[in-house]
């Protein structure tokens, strides 16, 4: 299975992430302090997005001596929830400890139902994964390092630029991510320079980023051209002929900072499915979560996020009607 694996030891641990900053960096932190307890501690690592969760739950069935499993940054995807929650609860009855950490509120409103299934919690309305995970563990092997790690990430999800020399950093790792965000090698070496090397920006890493750098420039370019709704308090930008990679985030936040408008973004994921994102003023009362989850559902989809920042996929044949319907909700907001 791909990921990052130590080499000997008794116990088995795997670790199921979310593939952005913010799910690395807590996987990273986590990992560093399970090693510091138990040196010979070996473990894996899969990386999900929320509809992806059920298969990388159930390619775990197959390790043995499988003692913990940790769900870091995932969110509850709600089309695939019964499946997610069957794999878990088989997970448990095998006697496999479970422990889900997200600050998403779909996955908040799951929690009597895990815990009813013995899945232990910790999951809260905090800005990062990471702030969740730096608050439990013990301890790391390099307190200073993990802790520039998790400001990084908290910083990545809270949409606000990091603090002195961090900032550049987490703009290089960000761009790094975007540039190719299935590339499961490239998420399973950074995670390693981070757990066995402490070095924030490996070489590798750093020359994504400039890469990055000269393809979100063309992607701006073709998003100003492809402006299909423009009015004093929204933007819609359709890239669905466009390959838009991780950059939705990046792309939107700017949007958003230049307008001050709700900015809604639609683009393909591969060719089947079409995802809607859009992010909100801070200062904008709205509730973009709720929105797009139910939206989501009405066209067989799942969606959500938080009160300013949301997305849902969708068929694609429903990407049409599903923002149509999402304009309307949002012009009359």
């Amino acid at each position: 299975m791909r990921g990052v694996a130590s080499r000997v030891g008794a116990k088995h641990v795997a670790v199921v992430c979310h593939r952005d900053l913010d799910g690395l960096a807590s996987a990273a932190i986590l990992l560093s302090s399970r090693l510091a307890e138990d040196p010979s501690l070996k473990y894996f690592v899969r990386f999900a997005q929320p509809h992806e969760l059920a298969a990388a739950l159930a390619g775990l069935s197959s390790l043995p001596s499988l003692a913990e499993v940790y769900i870091i940054d995932v969110a509850v995807a709600s089309d695939s929830w019964s499946e997610v929650k069957r794999l878990l609860q088989r997970l448990v009855e095998r006697g496999v400890r479970v422990l889900w950490v997200d600050h998403h509120p779909s996955t908040a409103k799951r929690v009597g139902e895990l815990e009813n299934i013995g899945v232990e919690c910790r999951v809260g309305g905090t800005v990062s994964a990471a702030t969740l995970v730096r608050d439990f563990i013990p301890k790391t092997s390099s307190p200073e390092f993990y802790e520039k790690l998790a400001a990084i990430a908290e910083a990545y999800d809270g949409g606000y630029r990091a603090e002195g020399p961090l900032a550049e950093v987490m703009e290089t790792l960000a761009d790094a991510l975007a540039l190719e965000p299935s590339d499961e090698e490239f998420l399973a070496s950074l995670l390693a320079a981070w757990v066995k090397k402490r070095e924030l920006i490996p070489d590798e890493a750093a020359e994504r980023g400039e890469k990055a750098l000269e393809l979100f420039s063309e992607l701006l370019r073709k998003a100003g051209e492809n402006i299909v709704v423009d009015t004093p308090k929204l933007r819609v930008i359709d890239l669905r002929e466009t390959r838009v990679r991780g950059f939705a985030g990046k792309l939107l936040s700017m949007q958003v900072a230049e307008t001050g408008k709700i900015v809604v973004l639609v683009f393909r994921l591969g060719s089947h499915s079409a995802v809607i994102s859009a992010r909100a003023p801070q200062d904008l009362h709205v509730d973009l979560n709720e929105l797009f989850s139910r939206v989501a559902a009405e066209y067989g989809g799942s969606g959500g996020g938080h009160a300013r920042a949301a997305s849902l996929r969708v068929p694609l044949p429903y990407a049409d009607i599903t923002l149509k319907r999402l304009v309307e909700a949002l012009g009359a907001s």
